[in-house]
C-alpha cells in the first residue's frame, strides 16, 4: 500500500508537546481558560524534627488561606530520602545543613522538575507572601483581563531600549484594540528577585522585556539589547491574536509565574475577538520546510535565566517538529497521486 506514514522521533515530539483546550477563541483567549502549571515549595529537613514541624505548619495554614488562586503547594519532605528528592523534585545538591526550602517547577523540555530557587532555613509566612506576586507582576495582574497582553520591562545599565517598548504600545493602542499595557519591572528591588531570576538574563546589564498574557503566562523568548526592538516585540504579540489550535498552541510556548489570582479577576476577564484580516498561521508550505525554518530562525540567540534557559529549546522543537509533520503529509499526498489514489 502506497503512502503508509512512517514513524518518526520528530513526529513523537509534536505528540508529546503540551496542548491546551483552544477549540475555540485565539491563543491569548486559550491561556485564560487553561489550567495553570503549580510550583511546589519544598522544605526539606530531618524527619521527627518537631520544631521544624511546627514552622512547616504555620507555612502550610497561610498557603491553604490563600485559596485555589496561588498556583504554589508547599510540601514537607525527609531530608534523607535524596532519592525521591533528585526524582520528584530536581533537587539534586542536597546542602550539609537542614531545613532548606526549594520552588521547583516543571522542566517542558527535559519533561521533569527542576529547582527555581533556594532559601536556607524555612520561611515565615510573611516572607513567602512575595509568591502571591512582586509589585511589577500586581500591576500586571491588573491589566492582563482586559488587555491583549502585557509588556514587563526592565531598565538597565546599557542602552535605552524602551523607545522600542513605547513604539510599540502606541502601534496596538491604535491598530489592536484595546491594546497592551506597559509595567516596568525594578530588578534591584529584592520583591522582584524570582520574577528577574524565572525571566531576566541576569541582575545588571541589558535592558529586556517580557510578554506577559493570559493568568500570568510568560511568552519565550524574552527579549533583551540589540534583540529588543518594536519590530521583534511585535511579532510575540502577534501570536496572540490568532485563533488557536494545537500547532499555534505549540509554537507558543510560556512559563506559568507564580501569582495569585482570584475569582474577582476571573469576571473581568474580556474575550476579545481577532482583529480583521487575522487568520490561523499558514505552515504548510508543500513540505519543503522553509516557512518552519524561518520561524526557528526568528529566535534570538538565548541569554541566562531560567524561563530562556528552559523554553527556548521548545521553540525549536516545535518548529522541526511541525515541519516533520508537513513534509510527512506532502509525501503521503504525491505517493496516493502517484498511486492512482
Amino acid at each position: 500500500m502506497s503512502g503508509q506514514f512512517r514513524k518518526s522521533p520528530l513526529l513523537l515530539l509534536l505528540a508529546a508537546l503540551p496542548c491546551l483546550a483552544c477549540d475555540t477563541g485565539t491563543v491569548r483567549d486559550a491561556a485564560f481558560h487553561a489550567k495553570r502549571d503549580n510550583y511546589r515549595l519544598v522544605v526539606a529537613g530531618n524527619a521527627g524534627d518537631a520544631a521544624l514541624d511546627e514552622k512547616f505548619r504555620a507555612l502550610e495554614a497561610w498557603f491553604a488561606a490563600q485559596g485555589p488562586g496561588l498556583n504554589v503547594k508547599v510540601e514537607r519532605e525527609d531530608a534523607a530520602d535524596t532519592a525521591r528528592l533528585a526524582a520528584e523534585f530536581g533537587i539534586e545538591a542536597v546542602p550539609e545543613e537542614f531545613p532548606a526550602t526549594y520552588l521547583c517547577c516543571w522542566h517542558p523540555v527535559l519533561r521533569g522538575p527542576v529547582v527555581a530557587r533556594r532559601w536556607p532555613g524555612v520561611p515565615a509566612p510573611e516572607e513567602a507572601a512575595f509568591l502571591r506576586g512582586s509589585p511589577a507582576l500586581e500591576k500586571a495582574r491588573e491589566l492582563l483581563p482586559d488587555h491583549w497582553g502585557v509588556v514587563l520591562f526592565s531598565r538597565g545599565d546599557g542602552a535605552d531600549r524602551f523607545p522600542e517598548v513605547a513604539g510599540l504600545e502606541r502601534a496596538w493602542a491604535a491598530n489592536h484594540a484595546p491594546g497592551i499595557g506597559v509595567v516596568a519591572v525594578d530588578r534591584a528591588d529584592p520583591r522582584e528577585a524570582l520574577l528577574v531570576a524565572l525571566a531576566g538574563p541576569d541582575a545588571e546589564g541589558e535592558d529586556w522585556a517580557a510578554v506577559l498574557y493570559g493568568k500570568g503566562k510568560l511568552m519565550i523568548p524574552v527579549l533583551a539589547g540589540e534583540d529588543l526592538t518594536t519590530g521583534a516585540l511585535d511579532r510575540l504579540f502577534q501570536r496572540l491574536p490568532v485563533p488557536c489550535t494545537c500547532l499555534q498552541q505549540a509554537l507558543t510556548p510560556g512559563l506559568d509565574l507564580p501569582l495569585l489570582w482570584d475569582a474577582a479577576l476571573d469576571a473581568r476577564y474580556d474575550p476579545l475577538a481577532a482583529p480583521q484580516g487575522y487568520a490561523e498561521l499558514r505552515l504548510d508550505d508543500g513540505g519543503s520546510g522553509d516557512r518552519t525554518a524561518a520561524l526557528v530562525a526568528e529566535i534570538p540567540e538565548p541569554k541566562a535565566g531560567l524561563g530562556l534557559a528552559v523554553l527556548v529549546p521548545l521553540v525549536a522543537a516545535a518548529g522541526l517538529a511541525v515541519g516533520a509533520v508537513l513534509g510527512t503529509v506532502a509525501h503521503a499526498r504525491r505517493a496516493r497521486k502517484e498511486g492512482g489514489g
